[in-house]
């Protein structure tokens, strides 16, 4: 089914790996024409040449940067804007579930996780919107933000302040043609990623988990949430904002 996503110019956050650069390719396939960004300058690059080995007809950008810190966020926006002409699409990817489950872990851990997972969707909303003319948001959340999760607090309590700021952003943009949309996805297994490790801590144990807790067996893999962000940013989501697509193979109980 073509998306509708030919041309188009999209922005990916936090894409030099997992499912960042699973979404970078997804709208390569589609035909777009894709920026990505990350703060590993080395990682970016690397992921930038294979996605150009993949797709040679099309445009890739790659911009470093800390998508926590507001100027490196503007200026990565105003940067890639310019280069591709324009932006109708954006895709906010990025976060760390790093920490403690305690019940009552350190404010220097709430000041981390917080940082690390809600500002960067709210700074590259704000810089993409204001670049657009229409468009698309996209934002990758959790399902910890929906429900009960062994998560550490912070990092549930910051996915779940990204549902509302999905919900109510997409209100106050819809009057200039820009939806916002995200995907909360459950486990996803790849290289690098937390999961990668915690099979390598205690492989069995994980097996355990995932068969006890996700009623389709598996990982998702970092495609399978690709696909949604891809499916909500384009033409055949048209009419759908401030929704919150659950990519966790039934684990949301």
């Amino acid at each position: 089914m073509d998306l509708g996503l030919h041309d188009k110019r999209v922005l990916v956050g936090g894409a030099s790996r997992g499912i960042g650069l699973a979404v970078a390719r997804a709208f390569l396939q589609e035909g777009a024409h894709v920026a990505i960004v990350a703060r590993d300058a080395q990682a970016l690059e690397d992921a930038r040449a294979g996605l150009a080995s993949e797709f040679p007809r099309r445009s890739i950008l790659a911009w470093s940067g800390d998508l926590e810190a507001q100027q490196d966020v503007a200026g990565a926006v105003a940067g890639v804007a310019a280069e591709l002409g324009g932006l109708d699409c954006a895709v906010a990817n990025a976060g760390s579930g790093a920490g403690s489950a305690d019940a009552s872990p350190p404010l220097q851990e709430w000041d981390r996780l917080l940082e690390a997972n809600l500002h960067p969707a709210i700074l590259l909303c704000q810089e993409a919107a204001a670049a657009m003319d229409g468009g698309a948001l996209a934002i990758v959340g959790s399902i910890a933000g929906l429900g009960h999760l062994p998560a550490p607090l912070p990092y549930s309590a910051a996915k779940a302040a990204l549902v509302r700021y999905t919900q109510d952003l997409a209100h106050r943009l819809g009057g200039e043609g820009i939806r916002v949309n995200m995907v909360a996805p459950g486990n996803v297994l790849f290289a690098g990623g937390r999961w990668e490790q915690r099979l390598a801590e205690d492989a069995e144990g994980v097996r355990q988990y995932v068969r006890r807790e996700v009623p389709l067996g598996r990982f998702a893999t970092p495609e399978e949430v690709a696909s949604a962000v891809a499916f909500l940013c384009s033409d055949r989501s048209g009419f759908t904002t401030g929704a919150c697509l659950v990519v966790d193979g039934g684990q949301l109980r």
